[in-house]
């Protein structure tokens, strides 16, 4: 079982980066074809105090939802390591904002596949 979880976990970080590399490629067409002297003179507008302020927000909104994920899963009696439970919800995560909700059923998805909980 060991094998098959390090291969699985292998495989979604082969596709993990390959996400990304794709991802940054598209970032840099799009940068391309816009007008970067606006887009470089609009960031220099930017006061970063704020970003700062909405990144720790996002980031405490997040940790909020995984301290929730974790308190369903304690309801719900499901005993995983801290590290895998943090995978799975932020697997989760990476699809909560398609329709339907997709990265909810990815995580019932990985809990059947690992650890044989059923979905419910």
């Amino acid at each position: 079982m060991n094998d098959e979880l390090a291969s699985y976990q292998q495989t979604l970080l082969r596709k993990g980066i390959v996400s990304m590399i794709f991802c940054c490629l598209i970032m840099s067409l799009t940068l391309f074809l816009l007008d970067s002297d606006e887009l470089v003179e609009t960031i220099g507008k930017v006061r970063w105090e704020n970003l700062l302020w909405a990144g720790f927000l996002a980031l405490s909104v997040y940790m909020g939802r995984f301290v929730k994920w974790m308190f369903f899963c304690h309801i719900l009696s499901i005993r995983i390591p801290l590290s895998e439970n943090l995978s799975i919800f932020l697997s989760g995560l990476a699809l909560g904002v398609t329709p339907g909700k997709i990265g909810e059923v990815l995580k019932c998805y990985l809990l059947k596949r690992k650890y044989s909980i059923d979905f419910s």
